[in-house]
């Protein structure tokens, strides 16, 4: 994604957030960013973020709600097309999502095999408030996949 963004003039850059020392009016961690953080990471990178907010600026991002871990996310889903076969199976216990990844890729007659793994951590949203980095401006519900919110977009203010 650098690589395109750059091909497109566009001024990005691919470092660590607490190494920047530019700022700006907000920063933005869409699609789950924080769950995969476990707290002691998750509390330095909002000094981070901090640190590269004007004051008054805004720190928008969203996180998977218990119902989002427990009802949708967990469990199996398979994915396959005429070169590839995934497989995911996640569990959630104890508020961490653990998500095992098999894919399989032809190669030549044969399928070649990757495994992965991907832990992710459930917060409540007033969590982030009780860090005392940044002050609660605004939460949002959203539901994507059913009736009851299974993420919340959460904005805080420096």
């Amino acid at each position: 994604m650098i690589e395109n963004a750059k091909q497109k003039d566009l001024l990005v850059y691919h470092m660590d957030l607490c190494e920047f020392t530019g700022k700006f009016d907000a920063c933005v961690a869409i699609f789950d960013v924080l769950n995969y953080m476990d707290k002691e990471y998750l509390e330095k990178f909002f000094y981070c973020v901090k640190n590269v907010l004007n004051d008054g600026g805004y720190f928008l991002f969203d996180i998977n709600t218990f119902y989002g871990f427990d009802e949708i996310a967990q469990g199996t889903l398979s994915v396959e097309d005429d070169k590839h076969f995934v497989v995911l199976n996640s569990i959630f216990q104890n508020n961490i999502m653990n998500t095992k990844i098999d894919l399989f890729y032809k190669n030549g007659d044969l399928y070649k095999r990757d495994i992965g793994n991907i832990i992710q951590y459930f917060y409540c949203d007033d969590y982030f408030d009780k860090i005392g980095v940044l002050k609660p401006f605004r939460k949002l519900p959203i539901n994507l996949y059913g009736e009851e919110a299974d993420k919340t977009l959460i904005i805080m203010k420096n």
